[in-house]
């Protein structure tokens, strides 16, 4: 008896412990998160106001990520009443639409905070205006180029063709296809953008702000900047894609349609870090996919290849490569870490857009790449100590030379006719950065 007594007494104990830990560890309560006003228009600013139930202010971060473009972070900041507050000012370009913020709380550390269920998580606020209602778009179907094609026979004596997306332009031209300025969650503002860039050595800039297109400040300013293509990162029902060459919006939300209204008026799209953030644009959803001509496989430095290659090996062909910064920060900040480089008779934004649709340019986050067919042998050459890599299917490499200047200058690959396409991956030894070749498709005769 003496020991069940002992037993039902810590047990007595312990309840109690839990209990008032409970109570002194109580999750805080988000009593009310609302937008005033709810509905602005385009160039007004609304206010987002958050109130807690926090007793033990554990709360000591309050932020907002908007649902369609979730790299556009809100800060909230305490006021007198203890309420949290953040002003938004929206852009004068911003579609109209509905849009979602979704509020997190953290601690002193930053560690996240679950709030008590039940909880106002969700604001919504409704950018007015007249939403544009397109007619139906076909569905698109995967580009289909013109290639330089060639034949060749190979050692087995087996008639190959070759289908290369490279011309013979005298000219290369340094870009950058993905970036942001203060017109969505960038800190530099479109001149500062451009003239950091002009700087970094770039002759064209694709500026994609989040839901609007963000006009050229050199066309008024008449300064010296890199030739500026028209682009937008929109929100999809997937993720985020890059629509290039157009001027204005597209409402779609649905990744499928919004690539059909791009395709059908002549613009260009690239589907962004794809299996990032734990799901964005997953294998199943890119197969799903059509019509789309670019696949961001290098964002910031950060490899996305794994779903390139899986898209090309599964007959999505045309689907070029693309490196980009993905630019968020300020004046101070490094740019051009990642680039493409495009071949073209000439610098203009028709000339570019021309080439960046057939695949005519490579990536880069430094080296150079000089690549040409000889034969039935794809020859990759450099002047610095590197690693070159042919990959084929699924990314399975088929050959690695190491080019050493002074020795062998050269590295190449003979194609063998069932290698479905074949790409180069070189790396440089002295910083272990890469450059991308876009695929050369091999068939057999």
């Amino acid at each position: 008896m003496r020991a069940t007594s002992k037993v039902l007494l810590a047990s007595a104990l312990l309840c109690a412990f839990l209990l008032s830990a409970g109570t002194l560890w109580a999750a805080p309560k988000i009593s009310a998160a609302t937008a005033d006003p709810a509905s602005v228009a385009p160039g007004g600013t609304t206010k987002l106001v958050c109130r807690l139930d926090d007793p033990e202010g554990l709360v000591q971060k309050v932020v907002g990520i908007v649902r369609e473009a979730p790299d556009y972070v809100l800060a909230f900041t305490k006021g007198d009443d203890g309420t949290w507050v953040s002003t938004v000012p929206i852009p004068r370009g911003a579609a109209p639409g509905t849009y979602h913020v979704d509020v997190e709380l953290a601690d002193a550390g930053g560690k996240p905070i679950a709030p008590e269920s039940g909880s106002s998580t969700a604001i919504a606020i409704t950018v007015a205006g007249s939403e544009v209602v397109l007619p139906p778009a076909p569905r698109a179907a995967d580009p289909a180029p013109e290639l330089v094609t060639t034949e060749a026979t190979t050692q087995s004596g087996a008639r190959i063709v070759l289908r290369s997306p490279y011309r013979s332009y005298p000219n290369w031209y340094k870009g950058q296809m993905h970036c942001h300025t203060t017109n969505s969650d960038g800190q530099c503002t479109p001149a500062q953008l451009e003239a950091k860039y002009r700087q970094a050595g770039n002759d064209f800039l694709i500026i994609t702000d989040h839901e609007q297109v963000t006009s050229d400040p050199a066309a008024e300013s008449g300064s010296d900047v890199p030739v500026v293509v028209p682009g937008e990162e929109r929100g999809t029902e997937e993720g985020h894609m890059i629509v290039v060459g157009l001027a204005g919006h597209l409402p779609s939300r649905p990744g499928q349609e919004l690539i059909d209204q791009a395709v059908s008026r002549q613009g260009l799209v690239m589907v962004n870090h794809p299996e990032w953030r734990g799901g964005i644009y997953d294998i199943r959803e890119l197969d799903r996919l059509v019509g789309y001509q670019f696949m961001e496989m290098c964002n910031g430095g950060e490899s996305h290849e794994r779903p390139w290659d899986y898209v090309l090996s599964k007959g999505h062909k045309y689907v070029w490569g693309v490196a980009s910064d993905d630019f968020h920060g300020g004046p101070g900040d490094e740019v051009a870490r990642c680039f493409i480089v495009v071949n073209a008779p000439e610098l203009t934004a028709q000339a570019i857009l021309g080439n960046l649709k057939a695949g005519n340019f490579y990536s880069s986050e430094g080296p150079k790449l000089d690549m040409s067919l000889t034969g039935d042998s794809l020859v990759v050459k450099s002047d610095q100590e590197s690693t070159v890599t042919f990959r084929g299917r699924y990314g399975i490499p088929y050959l690695k030379s190491v080019i050493t200047p002074g020795q062998m200058d050269w590295a190449s690959y003979r194609f063998q006719g069932d290698e479905g396409y074949v790409r180069v991956e070189v790396e440089r030894h002295s910083d272990r950065k890469h450059a991308w070749s876009q695929p050369v498709f091999v068939e057999m005769k």
